[in-house]
């Protein structure tokens, strides 16, 4: 059986087909990431893709902390790039994933290939991002927190987001 993920499962529709972008929550190295499950036969869903971070990968995890050790790998250390939270620009016609990614931040991602998620923005305060994210159709803006720097509302560079209208 395919496991697109249990935490914040965001429905998507990608070039008219149906998906589901969930991944796990927080964790140690290589914590959690989103994957991209085709629910087209919803008797038989398919990991299409994932999205992951180069910490994402065991091999480029540290050794575990006595913390991480202690609670099995359930609480990851601050500095670790684990989902907390995933969302889509628009679940009838998505474009973009957005990606919480605690101590990496903010992720932005361009699901329409969805086999090969590109990361296409960032932003990354350095305190743990995590909650939901909301994309602003009318003005580009997206809406996020962070633990202690608060509230943000962003929006892609001009060079970006005109590549991201062009390919439309």
């Amino acid at each position: 059986a395919e496991q697109g993920g249990w935490h914040s499962v965001a429905p998507a529709t990608i070039g008219g087909k149906p998906y589901l972008v969930g991944g796990g929550e927080l964790g140690a190295c290589p914590g959690a990431w989103p994957k991209l499950v085709d629910i087209s036969d919803e008797s038989k869903p398919v990991t299409a893709g994932e999205f992951r971070l180069a910490m994402n990968y065991p091999e480029n995890c540290p050794e575990r902390s006595a913390t991480e050790k202690a609670t099995g790998g359930i609480v990851g250390d601050p500095g670790t790039a684990s989902l907390h939270f995933n969302d889509v620009d628009d679940p009838e016609d998505t474009r973009l994933g957005l990606f919480q990614f605690m101590w990496a931040g903010l992720r932005i991602a361009d699901l329409r290939d969805p086999a090969n998620p590109v990361e296409i923005g960032y932003f990354k305060p350095g305190d743990a991002c995590g909650g939901h994210v909301r994309y602003v159709q009318e003005t580009g803006h997206i809406w996020f927190s962070c633990a202690a720097s608060g509230f943000y509302v962003i929006e892609l560079q001009d060079n970006i987001a005109a590549r991201d209208a062009a390919v439309n």
